[in-house]
């Protein structure tokens, strides 16, 4: 008499066993592979059974991932090969288990597997493990990598730049490095662009400056033109997002400084004053010009109000105004060929 498909793979698993037993894999290891094996005949039980079989089996590969876990941890003293065998594993299962479990957006359950596909790279090159084995596992590695980062863009700041930056501890392969940190800084940047929209000044800066910190390291890691110019629009996004929120925050603080000199009596400690919050202007339109920003537009064409409605000095006036509408012509013609590219 044949037998059934679930018989032919249980047979198959129990060979699989013997055949590690012989070379002495870990108990755990092997209860693991054989659990994964029987999930495996789930899907040519009859079609009345489904529903009670895809819930066995969603059962049996987490009982695989347990030892898995048990096989690769450093107290079960894995000898060579095993550790990474049972984090290969781990990531396949996992990944199976997402798509079973219908949460394969799930940021977390990513970034686990990826955990686990880069320990399998990083043992199995640390065993010896052939070139082929480890083509293998850095392609499904880059693989979830992408698949990661492309969730990290969608949960945003600050969700999927935390998720980025932990998984970003535990890999070193250069290219999903590389991969990782743009992603860093694409977040950073579009952080950055909501809280000025928010006139949140100070946290735009702070996104910023750690911005900066990550970017650092992509430079070192360009390996192509394609990547090099990528790598110079982006830094001239950064530097001048953060000479739009340093100068937009001097504009804010001169601003209040501007209504509070409003109660005052004495009309030259005002004008005394107005000098003052006119100097700040000046700095902020200075810190954005050379970037040709709006937010020298803005801090001329406050310098022009000032002088035509309280230092009734028309010349003067005059001249911001005009400024105000170069810099405004400037950063039109900037966004221009920026849309153009």
């Amino acid at each position: 008499m044949d037998k059934s498909p679930s018989e032919s793979l249980r047979l198959r698993g129990k060979k699989l066993v013997e055949e590690a037993d012989a070379v002495g894999d870990s108990v755990e290891l092997l209860k693991a592979h054989t659990l994964y094996l029987e999930q495996e005949s789930v899907d040519s039980c009859p079609i009345r059974d489904r529903d009670r079989a895809y819930l066995e089996k969603i059962k049996l590969l987490r009982e695989a991932v347990r030892f898995f876990k048990k096989a690769a941890a450093p107290e079960a003293k894995p000898k060579p090969g095993e550790a990474a065998s049972a984090h290969k594993n781990m990531a396949i299962v996992l990944g199976e288990l997402a798509v079973l479990n219908n949460n394969e957006g799930d940021i977390s359950q990513s970034a686990d597997i990826i955990y686990h596909w880069n320990k399998a790279m990083v043992y199995g090159l640390k065993d010896g493990f052939p070139e082929n084995w480890h083509s293998g596992v850095r392609e499904n590695l880059l693989k979830s990598a992408k698949k990661l980062v492309q969730l990290c863009r969608s949960a945003g700041v600050p969700a999927g730049i935390r998720r980025l930056e932990n998984t970003l501890r535990e890999v070193t392969d250069r290219e999903l490095r590389y991969m990782i940190l743009s992603v860093i800084c694409e977040l950073y940047i579009a952080g950055s662009l909501d809280d000025l929209n928010k006139r949140h000044y100070e946290i735009a800066l702070d996104y910023m400056e750690e911005c900066l910190i990550h970017f650092k390291e992509v430079e070192t890691l360009v390996s192509n033109e394609e990547e090099k110019r990528f790598m110079v629009n982006m830094k001239r996004r950064i530097m001048d997002i953060k000479a739009e929120a340093t100068a937009m925050q001097i504009i804010a603080k001169a601003d209040k400084l501007l209504l509070e000199i409003q109660l005052l009596d004495n009309s030259d400690d005002k004008t005394n004053w107005l000098y003052f919050i006119i100097d700040f202007y000046t700095e902020a339109a200075q810190i954005s010009e050379n970037a040709e920003l709006d937010s020298a537009a803005e801090a001329y064409n406050r310098i022009a109000s000032l002088y035509k409605s309280m230092l009734n000095d028309e010349d003067r006036a005059r001249f911001y105004y005009h400024e105000s509408a170069r810099m405004a012509a400037e950063s039109r013609k900037k966004m221009d060929g920026i849309g153009s590219n």
